[in-house]
């Protein structure tokens, strides 16, 4: 120990950090020595990582300061135990319990004051979940409720199976509340989402007016979605268009499909045509029943489209379904 102490701040550090992925009580570490806790309480508690739920359980109710990030990474068999559940009670750890630590207000005796709607939000850098839903309220929070209380920038959920292996880690309801949540996310910058059923839904009600529930987010710039099922392309094509998206620069749409696997990928074409159902062109354009479908798009929708859409085949199939011949970008 006195050989290791005695190593640079620079790469004693980098040891810190390494040996906190993989230590199975990461916790210790910041009983070593005063030098020691200086460097770990910032990596230990400013970027957390659980690889069980039991892990999640085991967070101090007080911890010495809020994450930057948080990630969570739970293998298949651990779906159904309460992950979303445990996740909430993290953090409202990390919002409650970081102030009183530090003397803060405490929200159990000033409900409904300005104070207690300054500890609504943990804000992070980033939120990575690799994990998988349910669509049971027995064994899980289906509401997700835990998103309810943090504002990313960066938010991330895939599943936790080989990128090769197509399986569905979050499920419609799933997907459903978490567009209820992501729509609240004021700093969210940059969304990536994968292994993802959408829900049936129906797209427009008598009046014309959206019912899908996909969500504008003025702050969104880059959305990557990959192996998803039931893409409902004409509310995504609404999502990227409408003005209150003006931010949003890239939008990568990878090993998607229109319904099943077995069904037809997503092209950028597809979008093209869903823009002409959303955005009819003006009627006092001359002879618009000869114009070609593409002609019939405006300018301005058919240039944010192509400018920004990008259609992707990564993954193959060997027998069957829509394959793409080796050709990766699909327009």
């Amino acid at each position: 120990m006195p050989q290791l102490l005695a190593l640079p701040d620079e790469l004693l550090l980098r040891i810190i950090s390494l040996a906190l992925l993989v230590h199975p009580r990461p916790a210790h570490i910041l009983a070593l020595s005063r030098r020691v806790y200086a460097f770990a309480v910032p990596l230990l508690y400013g970027y957390l990582r659980f690889p069980s739920v039991r892990s999640l359980a085991c967070f101090p109710a007080t911890p010495p300061r809020r994450p930057r990030t948080v990630t969570i990474t739970l293998a298949g068999g651990e779906v159904g135990r309460g992950a979303f559940r445990e996740l909430e009670h993290l953090f409202m750890k990390c919002l409650f319990g970081v102030r009183r630590t530090e003397g803060h207000v405490n929200p159990a005796t000033s409900a409904h004051t300005q104070e207690y709607q300054q500890l609504i939000w943990l804000e992070l850098d980033e939120l990575r979940l690799c994990m998988h839903s349910t669509a049971s309220s027995v064994t899980d929070d289906i509401s997700l409720e835990a998103l309810a209380l943090v504002n990313p920038q960066r938010f991330v959920w895939t599943g936790p199976d080989p990128a090769h292996h197509f399986s569905i880690a979050i499920v419609p309801v799933a997907c459903l509340n978490l567009f209820k949540h992501i729509g609240s996310w004021t700093n969210l910058e940059h969304l990536r989402l994968s292994n993802i059923q959408f829900p049936r839904f129906e797209y427009w009600d008598a009046t014309g007016h959206s019912l899908y529930p996909l969500p504008v987010v003025p702050s969104l710039r880059t959305v990557y979605i990959g192996q998803a099922t039931i893409v409902p392309i004409v509310p995504l094509t609404h999502f990227i268009c409408t003005p209150g998206m003006s931010a949003l620069r890239k939008v990568r749409l990878v090993d998607c499909y229109t319904e099943s696997i077995w069904g037809p990928r997503v092209r950028r074409s597809d979008l093209e045509r869903a823009a002409l159902a959303l955005y009819p062109a003006d009627a006092e354009q001359l002879d618009m029943c000869q114009k070609s479908e593409e002609e019939r798009i405006p300018h301005w929708v058919r240039d944010r489209i192509r400018a920004i859409v990008r259609c992707e085949a990564v993954t193959e199939r060997i027998i069957g379904g829509d394959r793409s011949g080796g050709v990766q970008n699909l327009e």
